[in-house]
């Protein structure tokens, strides 16, 4: 039997999917023009090793370091979704329920595990996996390139520089892996049986199986869902980095410019960055959740899923599941960015041996 034809809104939804992926395209092939910054004592930007043997940084310098910012990324994203899982998972269903299902943390994760055993503490574990990699690997090296290329050009407006090269790295990331945190919602939440869920009766298998499925039942608009909400959402990172680089750069000028001795005040310091910006961005996490199960894209859709959420519950709705969000999000944060450093200055480390012990020619830029 044929489908049902594609409207209107679906095309829109649609456009706003190609336009988010010309965006990030652009802001990618941007930031890998962009010359690098003048290296210092510190090095990289900010945090290069100082380059042996006296040579200038080299193109393959410049090319290992975008590299290990991707590895650094996922690694540490690898760690802190595999420890708060099971707080997404609750959160993820708080929001698209009414205030009432709410019963706290820890009755809620109870009774997943008394309905689904402790393998629905994990659910939707794997595309959040899956998403990590081209998550990281678009935000990390496009957010450096971006703050060293613009960092150059404007280096009297530091605040500046840190929230327009965590937008551009938001919006990368977000073209990249959007699909992936689509079948996320949806199989955190398919159990609940929502009327709203697209795929009410026919759960999907997994990952792969809810990818494909959405492609073909719903195209490019499905696998967007959610993107027009997330894209306001990319003011949360544009708020949560530029706070955190101010107080990791505090950190850094109160230890003589080394972090690697102050785990402890990184984790704060993100945790207190993560939660502010939490705090002011919050609902569109519930409204692009609705969109998501609904498979609701485009800007117009922002509107049709805020109404609903009003209509539930009012403004309190809009903080369904916010709770459990900051039990989530600034473990997250404490963990994630820290990590992040530690296995880049690693990787630093581990660079600089090798490359001291090679005979690398003079490839000045």
């Amino acid at each position: 039997m044929a489908g049902p034809a594609r409207s209107r809104p679906w095309r829109r939804r649609k456009e706003v999917g190609v336009a988010l992926l010309l965006l990030a395209a652009l802001s990618m092939a941007l930031a890998s023009l962009a010359t690098p910054a003048p290296t210092d004592a510190r090095g990289r930007n900010g945090r290069h090793p100082p380059q042996p043997l006296g040579l200038a940084p080299t193109r393959a310098n410049h090319s290992y370091s975008r590299a290990f910012d991707a590895v650094a990324g996922a690694m540490s994203g690898a760690i802190a979704s595999t420890v708060t899982c099971p707080l997404d998972v609750l959160k993820t269903r708080l929001q698209v329920q009414r205030a009432e299902a709410s019963q706290g943390v820890v009755r809620g994760i109870a009774r997943i595990c008394e309905k689904e055993g402790f393998r629905g503490l994990y659910t939707g574990i794997r595309p959040t996996l899956l998403a990590l990699l081209p998550n990281w690997a678009a935000y990390f090296p496009v957010y450096s390139a971006t703050k060293a290329y613009l960092i150059e050009r404007y280096p009297e407006h530091p605040s500046g520089v840190n929230s327009l090269a965590a937008f551009v790295g938001g919006a990368a990331a977000l073209a990249a892996s959007n699909p992936f945190w689509v079948a996320k919602t949806r199989l955190q939440t398919q159990a609940l049986g929502l009327s709203i869920a697209k795929n009410v009766g026919v759960p999907y298998k997994g990952p792969i199986d809810c990818i494909t499925r959405i492609a073909r039942e719903e195209g490019l608009g499905g696998l967007y869902s959610g993107v027009a909400a997330s894209v306001f959402g990319l003011t949360h990172v544009a708020i949560q980095f530029p706070i955190y680089e101010m107080l990791k750069t505090k950190l850094e000028d109160s230890e003589g410019g080394d972090t690697r001795n102050g785990v402890g005040s990184l984790m704060a310091a993100s945790a207190m960055s993560k939660f502010f910006a939490s705090t002011c961005t919050y609902p569109h996490e519930v409204v692009r959740s609705y969109m998501q199960v609904a498979g609701v894209g485009g800007f117009g859709g922002i509107g049709k899923a805020s109404r609903y959420v009003f209509a539930e519950d009012g403004i309190r709705g809009f903080y369904r599941g916010y709770f459990t969000n900051l039990c989530r999000t600034v473990p997250t944060a404490a963990v994630t960015l820290p990590s992040f450093e530690i296995i880049r200055n690693g990787l630093d480390s581990l660079y600089l041996r090798t490359y001291s012990k090679i005979d690398i020619p003079d490839e000045r830029l």
